[in-house]
């Protein structure tokens, strides 16, 4: 990452964000059965080198389950996930916003793409959101999401659950939804959606309007004073799912290591 300059002023507006599993289709692509422990760590040197002991006690909590059937490739597409897309972006997002502060700035609109879906050929995502799923969203491809995309009964994968409980078509609706705020942020660089479409923390979400993300978070190095945690300006994103929630970011010990990083070893 390059720092910043004063020079610099974003006068773009932004709409960026990631899918929930990004890093699945890239390890489980790559490795067909099971990933031992041995495996787990001789690729988390591979790729991390001197870093590599830090990257490991950080996603400790995530490997110690993976014990129980000697298969740690979840952990590993939790840590490409975050070192590859989401610790990233939330460092963009942060980055644009610092530097289109002030009087006429460019807004920044950040989204975590949640929906569960199936991928084909990837059963290891079925009823996750890996990497691509939303694309068929963005452009309202709604018979291809229907096809290829529902999740369906685990029994049967290529069968369209819509066919056998009848309810009201989510994936209709957040397909919708992503290419009326897509279209609209072409037009107008703000992704508004129709009313109702949007919900979540606070009230007026539900106008149909996506708040920027303003401000940063991170961990706090003055603990000792007692101070809180979390930065004063919390900023907001949109979890596109089936109910479309707008979150307040949190503070994320995970993020802030992979930053001190700084992404390079």
């Amino acid at each position: 990452f390059l720092e910043a300059t004063e020079e610099f002023t974003n006068t773009v507006p932004v709409l960026l964000g990631t899918n929930r599993h990004e890093g699945e289709m890239f390890v489980y692509s790559v490795w067909g059965g099971r990933m031992g422990l041995i495996a787990y760590r001789s690729l988390v040197n591979l790729l991390f080198k001197t870093s590599a002991p830090r990257v490991l006690r950080t996603y400790k909590h995530l490997a110690d389950p993976c014990r129980v059937t000697n298969d740690f490739r979840p952990a590993l597409s939790a840590i490409l996930n975050d070192y590859m897309f989401r610790c990233p972006t939330w460092r963009a997002a942060n980055a644009l916003y610092a530097v289109s502060s002030g009087r006429g700035r460019a807004p920044v609109y950040v989204y975590e793409f949640a929906l569960p879906t199936r991928l084909q050929d990837f059963p290891e995502c079925y009823g996750k959101a890996c990497h691509t799923a939303e694309l068929p969203f963005v452009f309202g491809q709604v018979d291809v999401i229907h096809e290829n995309y529902t999740v369906a009964p685990p029994a049967l994968p290529w069968y369209s659950y819509r066919r056998l409980v009848p309810g009201p078509d989510r994936e209709r609706r957040v397909a919708e939804m992503m290419t009326l705020a897509w279209t609209n942020f072409a037009k107008t660089g703000r992704p508004a959606v129709a009313p109702g479409l949007l919900a979540g923390v606070g009230s007026g979400w539900g106008d149909g309007w996506w708040p920027q993300w303003e401000g940063s978070v991170g961990v706090q190095p003055r603990r000792r004073k007692r101070r809180s945690m979390f930065a004063t300006e919390r900023p907001r994103y949109l979890e596109i799912n089936a109910e479309n929630q707008v979150h307040f970011q949190q503070a994320d010990c995970t993020c802030e290591f992979w930053d001190q990083t700084n992404y390079v070893y």
